[in-house]
């Protein structure tokens, strides 16, 4: 890692310098910041309390030492230099207690057979003892490879630090993670319209918290996943939310009466490679969160007056987006039957879209449909217990996203839960996740759901008693909502904790941060609604 280091930031200097022009823009300005400051957090986090690093040994010390004194001057590092003057001082104070055992190294070195050095170690020893941080600044090239707002880092580190999740994790490892998120803040907002059209008028504060969901909760595992995989996450996380707005702003303003071509085009796009059974067609199957009543039980197939042209937008951008997710280049040494789940369930999370809009819909149509957020849903398709666990709770995307999730965690031709035991654990620990997040969802988001006039858990009939209309009704219905929640928080543990004993301790460490940032959201959204508020579209590029 110190060599790493070492080499890595010397190239920054040559290429900040202009000597370095022909070099890959992706790998300077994605790839080697990240690369650079996670080595910089890892060597931080892993020293241990009498300041040295790999269990007392010198060498290891030493190199630890040199390595933040190479990284220490970057610019996206100066929220954590007293972090790092610290780390630095206790080093050179454990080396100095220990400078009459330099002569003796530990066996760190690899060849034919592991030996120690006595010249490496003492050499190294002294080069930590003298090593100073650079204090030469840097050009505008590198100061712009990313934008980090200390003021917003503390604003959020504030507010992170309230929520459960990280109420115990030191405050500078928090800043840390923030900081970290800002670094991949700046690729994400570039790649922010790339299958999905801008929408005008739209509020994208949820972009700047995507980045930092991962990169916080990613620092509270054991084994903290690559940067890489983290990335994945982000985009997924960032075009789920873009999906549940254009279904709002796009789908539901022009299909709103007939949705069936919406419904058709879903299926389509979301078909397994193999479609044929006997030389016919298989018949799609949808479960009760995909069917969408009428009034005379047949559904119009149609298409509206000048619908035809919008209708084919519609199409072109849902195929981009399924394309990406089910054609992904990191799903190339999936299983079958994880790649199976995930086209199921990315049909599912779509049209549960398509449900919610009809929901809504019906919902707003109401004769007594009034501007309190706590009006009664007079003619629901289900009971609460079963809208919850199918409509809402697809619609979260969590069901689809965890079977992205499995794909990436699914190797060398196993499938990520090995057995129908661990299956039925996972994918039922999915669900009472979606179902929490969602209500956690709902409890913060009333007042934007008024507004937009969605359909919000405290509206289904089993939270209404025949109160008056007022603010003690709705803080005695977003109690009872959170009482569910945590109910659900209950058994989504258990699940948990069966799941552990069956499924692959890489595989439990990689889902550990899955269920921690779904969770974490709902805590966000407790705390704050960080919602989009939709807006009119612009035509979508072809």
């Amino acid at each position: 890692m110190m060599l790493l280091s070492q080499a890595l930031t010397k190239l920054l200097r040559l290429w900040d310098q202009g000597h370095l022009s022909g070099f890959p823009g992706d790998l300077l300005q994605d790839k080697i910041p990240v690369v650079l400051y996670e080595m910089l957090v890892q060597t931080r986090r892993s020293q241990d309390a009498d300041g040295s690093w790999g269990g007392q040994s010198n060498e290891v010390t030493a190199y630890s030492i040199l390595t933040l004194n190479y990284l220490a001057p970057l610019p996206w590092a100066t929220a954590l230099l007293p972090e790092v003057h610290e780390a630095i001082a206790s080093g050179k104070r454990f080396l100095n207690e220990a400078a009459d055992s330099w002569d003796k190294p530990d066996i760190i070195w690899i060849e034919k057979v592991s030996y120690g050095s006595t010249t490496l170690c003492q050499t190294y020893c002294l080069a930590a003892m003298n090593a100073n941080i650079a204090s030469e600044p840097w050009g505008d090239a590198v100061k712009q490879l990313t934008s980090v707002s200390l003021k917003a880092v503390e604003k959020f580190v504030y507010f992170f630090s309230t929520l459960p999740l990280f109420s115990q994790m030191p405050k500078w490892q928090l800043r840390a993670a923030l900081v970290e998120g800002y670094l991949f803040l700046t690729r994400l907002k570039r790649q922010s319209e790339f299958i999905f059209p801008k929408l005008e008028e739209t509020d994208e504060k949820y972009l700047e918290y995507i980045p930092f969901t991962w990169t916080a909760s990613n620092y509270l595992q054991k084994t903290p996943l690559s940067a890489n995989l983290l990335w994945e996450m982000m985009v997924v996380s960032m075009l789920n939310y873009q999906a549940d707005e254009y279904m709002e702003a796009v789908v539901g303003k022009n299909f709103e009466s007939n949705l069936f071509p919406v419904k058709e085009i879903i299926h389509e796009l979301c078909a397994p490679a193999k479609t044929q059974t006997n030389g016919t067609k298989e018949a799609h199957t949808n479960g009760t969160s995909t069917e969408i009543p009428t009034e005379n039980g047949i559904e119009n197939k149609e298409i509206p007056v000048n619908g035809t042209s919008v209708l084919s937008d519609v199409k072109s951008v849902l195929s981009r987006f399924t394309t990406y997710i089910l054609t992904h280049p990191s799903l190339s040494t999936s299983t079958p039957h994880d790649i199976s789940r995930l086209h199921t369930e990315l049909r599912t999370f779509l049209l549960a879209h398509v449900t919610h809009i009809s929901d809504n819909s019906r919902f707003t149509a109401q004769s007594n449909h009034t501007s309190t957020s706590t009006a009664p849903f007079l003619t629901p398709r289900t009971s609460y217990f079963d809208w919850v666990r199918t409509t809402s709770a697809e619609h979260t995307s969590c069901p689809y996203s965890f079977a992205f999730f499995s794909c990436l965690a699914s190797k060398d031709g196993k499938d990520c839960f090995p057995g129908a035991t661990a299956k039925y654990y996972a994918q039922d620990l999915c669900a009472h996740l979606a179902v929490m997040c969602r209500q956690y969802n709902d409890f913060g988001s009333i007042v934007r759901d008024r507004n937009e006039k969605n359909i919000n858990s405290i509206n289904f009939p089993e939270f209404h008693n025949g109160e008056k209309e007022g603010e003690e009704k709705e803080k005695k219905l977003k109690a009872e909502l959170f009482e569910i929640a945590e109910y659900e928080r209950e058994v989504l543990s258990l699940a948990r904790k069966k799941l552990e004993v069956r499924a692959p301790k890489r595989v439990l460490g990689m889902f550990g941060l899955f269920v921690d940032v779904t969770d974490l959201y709902g805590q966000i959204y407790v705390a704050r609604d960080i919602g989009v508020a939709t807006g009119s579209v612009k035509k979508a590029a072809s």
